[in-house]
Formats: C-alpha cells, sequence, structure tokens
C-alpha cells in the first residue's frame, strides 16, 4: 500500500506520531519474523552439513567457511540450535553412527570403524566411546552379538 498520502491525510501531529509508530512496529515485527525464519533455515542447513560430513575431519572454522559466516555465529547457532556445542554434537552423531555400524556389521575391525565415523585416530576413538557409552567399542560389539543370539 501507499504510505505517503495515507501519512498526509491524517489531521494531527499525534495522529501523525501514532501512524508512524505503529508502521515502524509492524515493519520491527516484519524484520525479526524473516530473522527467525532465516535463522531457522540457516540451522537445517548446518544440521544437514554435519550429519553429511560427520566421518570427515570437519571443524566448526571449515563449517564456517563452507556457510560463508563467522565461526562465533555459528558456534552460538549450535549451542541455540540444538542445546550442545558443537564438538559435542558432532561426537554423538559420530558415536550414534558407530553404534549403528556395530549392529549391522559385526566383524568390523575398530580402527576401520574409527575411520568410517571421521575419527583418524583409532585410540581417540575408543577414548571417546568409552567415556560416553561406558564401554570400549570392543565390549560394545561383543555385548551386540550376545544380545543378537539370545
Amino acid at each position: 500500500t501507499l504510505i505517503f498520502p495515507e501519512l498526509k491525510m491524517l489531521k494531527t501531529s499525534r495522529q501523525l506520531k501514532c501512524r508512524i509508530t505503529e508502521l515502524f512496529t509492524q515493519l520491527a515485527d516484519a524484520i525479526a519474523k524473516a530473522g527467525e525464519e532465516t535463522s531457522s533455515k540457516l540451522s537445517e542447513g548446518l544440521l544437514g552439513y554435519v550429519n553429511e560430513n560427520y566421518n570427515k575431519d570437519i571443524s566448526l572454522v571449515d563449517i564456517a567457511a563452507a556457510f560463508n559466516l563467522s565461526a562465533g555465529y555459528i558456534s552460538a547457532l549450535f549451542k541455540k540450535t540444538t542445546g550442545e556445542n558443537f564438538k559435542d554434537y558432532l561426537t554423538m552423531r559420530r558415536l550414534a553412527a558407530a553404534k549403528q555400524l556395530m549392529q549391522t556389521k559385526k566383524n568390523l575391525k575398530v580402527k576401520d570403524l574409527a575411520q568410517q565415523v571421521g575419527y583418524n585416530n583409532v585410540n581417540t576413538f575408543i577414548r571417546i566411546f568409552k567415556k560416553y557409552e561406558g564401554i570400549s567399542p570392543g565390549e560394545y560389539q561383543m555385548s551386540e552379538g550376545k544380545e543378537q543370539s539370545l
């Protein structure tokens, strides 16, 4: 709509002030809504990127470069979206993939498993797996095998 003719028709400065205030409020609301939609789409993109690339050696800096944003902004958005920081989210994603692989590929060596889920160092993978799961990947594999045979 054409705002200027509408504003010219107002008779008092009070009416003009009220109408301009209304217009600015509507504009601020529209900008906020657009920002939320953009943030939501960006969050989906970030999570999609991590889910597609968790098995690679990726960092927050890599993701920031891929999305042409600052690492600090990406970090804050990750925390807001998932409740986790980037590193913890990536770790949980990798561990979920590792457990799924162990369930489907029974004779997979731990070294190969580590590489398939994005860990270049098998000892790091074992340490992290044990920290989060309470048992080593080898013990997890054995327990999965026992459950399958019951």
